[in-house]
């Protein structure tokens, strides 16, 4: 689905999928503001009936060596799932790419109320309902309308970890039109090149409490889900620490002695506070994925490795330009594989005294965050 003013970008991404015999969909209306909702539908009206399975995949986004085997041995582990191929790198949903990619599973639910379609994948028995449902969406967010077609069904997306597309490269002033304030909109975990060993089983992350970075903080938190399904309430991740039978102080004195001397590559450019930040969210992950899946999280895949990276470059993406993001991008991450294992040690450590508690707070905790009051509700943007 593309726009005619980057005609050329997308006849070129379609050149490069030449093998799915791709149709450029282009916005219906190209003298007036974009309409993603009435180039969507266009996109997925072009479906073959022929075909098992049908990709849309926007103008804006750029593809790996070895995508298409990638994308048949996706669809193979999970025929009949509606999935996308990109979250981003600051947002929930990336965070459980991350966590999925930690744990050695090549999936992972999107646990947000909509199914970002920067590339979606959905068998083509489901796109009959897909094109009457849309007319219905009130409004055009063509993502939010994925979501609640498929709410309808009783069903969730899942998302491929890695992903398989990337955003944003190059980076374009003109492809922030309406996400100039959010900086750089890349993938969490995303590989230039993906073999054989990427999406190499059908297993899907368990995602409970997300602790991550989201771009409007540049601080650590612990969305804790609720009841109501697709719904968190975000808490400061020091709040957090006592549900794992620790505390600001032990985790600074952690920090200062074991993991700040390891970040040689960052020290020189970012405040120990931020370091710390991003440490915290690294060992609050490793100890979701002992507690979860009940071992010590993987670091030594190539999914994995681009997880730990984009963690560090993504919590800037607002403050720092491209050059210096992608330089925090190129630098050591041992400090952030320390903060995984020690998180899977604590978690270790609680289960052999009783049990590893969730994420949480307690009963007299606000949910606060950097003095910006209640926070009910975070979703995520497109």
């Amino acid at each position: 689905m593309a726009h005619p003013r980057r005609r050329d970008r997308a006849e070129a991404l379609a050149d490069t999928l030449k093998s799915f015999d791709p149709v450029i969909a282009f916005d219906p209306r190209p003298e007036g503001p974009p309409s993603a909702m009435a180039t969507a539908q266009r996109a997925w009206a072009s479906y073959s009936p022929n075909a098992t399975h049908h990709l849309v995949i926007q103008d804006d986004a750029t593809i790996p060596d070895g995508f298409e085997e990638a994308l048949r041995r996706a669809i193979a582990w999970h025929p009949d799932r509606v999935f996308n191929l990109w979250q981003e790198w600051t947002a929930r949903a990336g965070q459980a790419v991350r966590l999925a990619t930690f744990a050695g599973t090549s999936w992972a639910p999107i646990p947000i109320d909509t199914v970002v379609a920067v590339a979606a994948v959905m068998p083509t028995s489901l796109v009959p309902d897909l094109l009457e449902y849309l007319p219905t969406h009130p409004d055009d967010r063509d993502s939010r309308a994925l979501f609640e077609f498929l709410r309808t069904r009783g069903e969730i997306a899942l998302t491929t970890a890695p992903s398989l597309v990337q955003h944003d490269t190059p980076p374009s002033l003109s492809m922030w039109d309406r996400n100039i304030s959010t900086g750089l909109r890349r993938a969490a975990s995303y590989l230039d090149v993906v073999d054989d060993t990427v999406l190499s089983n059908a297993d899907i992350a368990r995602v409970d409490a997300v602790p991550h970075i989201p771009h409007r903080f540049m601080a650590a938190v612990v969305d804790v889900p609720q009841p109501k399904p697709f719904t968190f309430t975000s808490y400061d991740a020091v709040a957090t620490l006592a549900s794992i039978g620790e505390s600001e102080h032990s985790m600074a004195r952690y920090f200062r002695t074991d993991a700040l001397p390891l970040a040689t590559g960052v020290e020189d450019l970012l405040a120990p506070a931020h370091i710390f930040n991003v440490w915290q969210v690294a060992v609050l992950s490793g100890y979701e994925v002992w507690r979860l899946h009940g071992r010590a999280p993987e670091t030594s895949t190539a999914g994995a490795e681009a997880s730990m990276r984009s963690l560090v470059m993504g919590s800037l993406k607002r403050t720092l330009t491209v050059e210096w993001v992608e330089r925090l991008g190129a630098a050591d991450i041992s400090w952030i594989v320390q903060g995984l294992a020690l998180g899977a040690a604590i978690a270790q450590r609680r289960a052999e005294d009783g049990g590893a508690m969730p994420l949480t707070v307690s009963a007299t905790t606000r949910a606060t965050h950097v003095g910006m009051g209640p926070l009910p509700e975070l979703h995520s943007r497109d």
